[in-house]
């Protein structure tokens, strides 16, 4: 009879940790496949962040090396709640003449008999649970029902670390490119160093940008400009002093004011923090402030930017600037860049 592994978790995102006790659950258990089954609602009412396509991506691109890993989408599916006696019961009905077993961690394994129907996935399922290396000669919850204890995992990370600051000992290179590239956590990360004002202009931004590209059907630009929009002012607020300091770094000596520097340290934190690498969406965050990079991406940040809610001294021009970027583009960028030139003239900024 063959055999088959459930792994059910929100993998927001997935990361090497999961595929270690992955991996460990097969060579235990001598499985055929093991299916990633990505819940859609967690019943704890945890908060996911990235979308379910969004998991389902990073999913797919993390186990393509094992052909013995799958991936289900049955829960995100069901748009409902995701509790594991659904999911057990339907794997049991497309998977009848198979031996299934429930892989879960410790903490969940000491909740188990919590559960919603926890007596019908023991009923239907054995159950497999990894326990955390630092906690092997730590004494264990009383288990009065049975279950196979897998070795601790190696990898002490988590995915609420690897959100904000990803690692790559700890996350695949195409997983963080991904997010890199479809700005995955993105809002999670700019609420780290920002007020709640400049978050909600960051996201404006980058919406604005998005729609822009795709009004001018720009297709390959649309999550770049999504990207570039919403990470633009990362920098904005740090103080003074360390933004001079990575000037410095950064042999940036030429500027008007150290209030434009944010561009440029936005693009290094970029960079450095989150192991971007994308010339033109990190040329665009550079140019943002004082322009000096005349690429279709970096106008279009510079557009979104200044067109973009604020009250300030072109307030009452905002309407026409973003109803002529979208019939023209350069048209926009130029009627906007002059005025700004023409407003630090008259006010000697």
């Amino acid at each position: 009879m063959k055999k088959i592994i459930i792994f059910g978790g929100t993998f927001d995102p997935v990361h090497k940790g999961h595929i270690e006790i992955a991996n460990k659950a097969l060579k235990k258990i001598k499985a055929d496949k093991l299916f990633f089954v990505p819940c859609n609602t967690h019943p704890d009412q945890k908060q996911i962040n990235a979308t379910c396509e969004q998991r389902l991506d990073m999913l797919y691109i993390a186990t393509q090396k094992n052909l013995r890993f799958d991936v289900s989408d049955f829960e995100l599916k069901r748009h409902a709640v995701s509790y594991s006696v659904d999911t057990v019961s339907y794997f049991q009905q497309n998977y009848s003449d198979c031996e299934l077993y429930f892989l879960i961690g410790q903490d969940q394994l000491n909740q188990f008999k919590n559960w919603h129907g926890y007596e019908t996935i023991l009923e239907k399922a054995k159950i497999i649970s990894h326990i955390r290396k630092n906690n092997l000669m730590q004494p264990q919850a009383h288990i009065d029902f049975p279950y196979i204890k897998l070795g601790g995992c190696n990898i002490k990370t988590s995915s609420t670390q690897l959100r904000i600051k990803p690692n790559k000992k700890y996350l695949d290179p195409k997983v963080i490119k991904y997010i890199n590239d479809f700005g995955v956590y993105a809002y999670l990360r700019c609420q780290q160093v920002m007020s709640e004002y400049r978050l909600l202009h960051c996201q404006e931004v980058a919406n604005i940008a998005k729609n822009l590209a795709k009004i001018h059907k720009l297709y390959p630009l649309i999550n770049k400009a999504y990207v570039a929009g919403f990470y633009h002012d990362y920098g904005k607020e740090f103080d003074k002093e360390l933004q001079e300091k990575i000037a410095k770094k950064l042999k940036i000596k030429n500027y008007v004011s150290w209030k434009v520097l944010h561009s440029y340290v936005s693009a290094y934190f970029m960079e450095k923090n989150f192991f971007m690498n994308d010339y033109q969406v990190l040329t665009a965050v550079k140019s943002h402030t004082v322009p000096y990079d005349y690429a279709t991406l970096s106008k279009i940040i510079f557009i979104a930017d200044k067109v973009a809610t604020r009250d300030d001294e072109a307030k009452e021009l905002r309407k026409k600037w973003i109803e002529l970027a979208h019939k023209n583009l350069n048209a926009a960028f130029d009627t906007i860049n002059n005025f700004y030139i023409d407003y630090y003239k008259r006010n000697k900024v």
